[in-house]
C-alpha cells in the first residue's frame, strides 16, 4: 500500500465528488448519448453506493478494475480513477501499487517493427503500386 501520488481524494470529500461525476456524466450523456457518460453515471453512482455502504473487497476490486480500465476515455474518467485510488487507498483497502494501476496495454509504447519486416511491407507496397501504375504499359493477358 501506499502510493505516491500526493493529492489523493481525501476520504471525506469523496461522496461530494463522485455525486458531482454523476451529474455529470449524466449531463453529457443528455447532450451527445454516449456508452461512454451513461457507463461513467453508473460507475459513479456504484461508488457512491460503496462509500455510503460497507462493501467488500470484491466489490472494490470491482470497481477498481472499471475505472481502471475506463480512465482513457475521457478527462473525468481518469479524475474518477484518481479519486476511487485515493479513496479506497485511505479506507485501507488493499490496492495495487500506483505505477501498476495507472499502467495500461491500451498506452504501452508500441515496439517499432523489425528492420527486416518494415522491409518486406515496403517492397509488397511497392509492388503492388508498380503493377497498378504500369498496367497501361503491360496490360494483362
Amino acid at each position: 500500500m501506499g502510493s505516491d501520488a500526493k493529492d489523493d481524494l481525501p476520504v471525506e470529500t469523496a461522496t461530494p465528488f463522485a455525486k458531482w461525476l454523476i451529474m455529470y456524466f449524466e449531463r453529457l450523456n443528455a447532450s451527445t448519448p454516449k456508452n461512454t457518460w451513461e457507463l461513467g453515471a453508473q460507475t459513479a453512482r456504484e461508488w457512491v453506493r460503496l462509500i455510503e455502504g460497507a462493501p467488500s473487497a470484491e466489490e472494490i476490486s470491482s470497481l477498481m478494475g472499471i475505472v481502471q480500465l475506463n480512465r482513457r476515455r475521457s478527462t473525468a474518467w481518469d479524475q474518477m480513477a484518481w479519486g476511487v485510488y485515493g479513496w479506497a487507498e485511505r479506507k485501507g483497502y488493499a490496492v495495487p501499487s500506483f505505477d501498476n494501476f495507472y499502467r495500461s496495454p491500451l498506452v504501452a509504447p508500441l515496439a517499432p517493427p523489425t528492420r527486416r519486416l518494415w522491409l518486406t511491407k515496403v517492397a509488397a507496397a511497392l509492388k503492388t503500386r508498380l503493377r497498378k501504375g504500369l498496367t497501361w504499359i503491360w496490360p494483362a493477358a
